[in-house]
């Protein structure tokens, strides 16, 4: 087992670009090292809601820069990385292949692994998801449900800040 792994996290799920990227020790602490969020509210508000294409071509346009500057951010080496995770739902399915197949991508041009995230939090909040998606890749690449469980555990008391600030935004 490496004495780290380096996960990068893709959400594109819905109208915001995000890119994450954690470090896991071989203690099993999660350490965010970036967390960049692109959002597309503006693109959005003189229609009331997500028009699904024009999230699309947002994603298209701003992945690339996201993840540079999410990479910057970091410190971390692109070669350093030891798996990709994007969302896979649930999302708007044109906003989702965006972030899947660029990730895709990347892994391949790393010859690094891909990770699927299916993401089961009830959040908006794209910093948790593409946080969950990295967490999960963790999971993952150590097949291991134990691991995975104390993962998750991790990452839901790092980021319940989060949750709770937006349920009570929703509430209000």
């Amino acid at each position: 087992m490496n004495e780290k792994k380096i996960i990068l996290g893709i959400e594109t799920s819905c109208d915001e670009t995000a890119v994450s990227i954690i470090e896991e020790d071989k203690n099993g602490k999660i350490k965010i090292l970036s967390n960049v969020v692109s959002s597309q509210f503006d693109i959005h508000k003189e229609f009331g809601g997500v028009v699904p294409e024009l999230a699309a071509r947002s994603h298209v346009e701003k992945i690339d820069l996201i993840a540079k500057k999410a990479i910057t951010e970091s410190g971390v080496n692109l070669k350093d990385v030891s798996a990709i995770a994007a969302t896979s739902g649930p999302g708007l399915i044109v906003c989702l292949t965006i972030g899947l197949n660029f990730g895709k991508a990347l892994s391949a041009s790393l010859n690094i692994p891909f990770i699927n995230a299916e993401v089961p939090l009830p959040t908006a909040d794209t910093v948790v998801v593409a946080g969950y998606a990295a967490v999960s890749a963790v999971a993952v690449t150590t097949f291991a449900q134990p691991f995975f469980d104390t993962i998750k555990k991790k990452l839901q008391k790092l980021l319940q800040g989060k949750i709770d600030k937006w349920k009570k935004r929703k509430k209000d």
